[in-house]
């Protein structure tokens, strides 16, 4: 199995191909070499679901439903970058180990690197 590697967007996937897999094959949505598949995402490809998702009294306001924290929290695709994510999903079920080179901001550091349990 090959490593999978998520960089923040195709640009950055590039470059890191050309450091690390000089001769991968381009496939539009990623770049596959002998050790490492690139790939990347294009903006936020997961979301936190709107209020009315968890309960239909959300969907108007109202002051005495604050704060709303949901237990657990639902995430949902972005429908502008479905397929994206889509190819991520594919890629990962061929991959034993993930890497996020994505933005070492809060937000990024969420995923982390680690080893695929499957």
């Amino acid at each position: 199995m090959k490593t999978l590697i998520i960089a923040e967007k195709p640009d950055m996937g590039r470059n890191i191909a050309a450091a690390i897999e000089p001769k991968a094959k381009n496939h539009r949505s990623y770049l596959e070499g002998e050790q490492y598949i690139i790939t990347w995402a294009i903006g936020h490809l997961i979301g936190l679901a709107e209020p009315d998702a968890y309960h239909d009294r959300y969907k108007k306001w109202n002051i005495n439903d604050l704060p709303i924290i949901p237990d657990p929290f639902m995430l949902v695709p972005n429908k502008r970058t479905l397929d994206q994510l889509k190819v991520i999903d594919e890629l990962a079920k061929r991959s034993n180990l993930l890497v996020n080179s994505c933005d070492a901001g809060r937000e990024g550091q969420q995923m982390g690197s680690k080893q695929c349990k499957r």
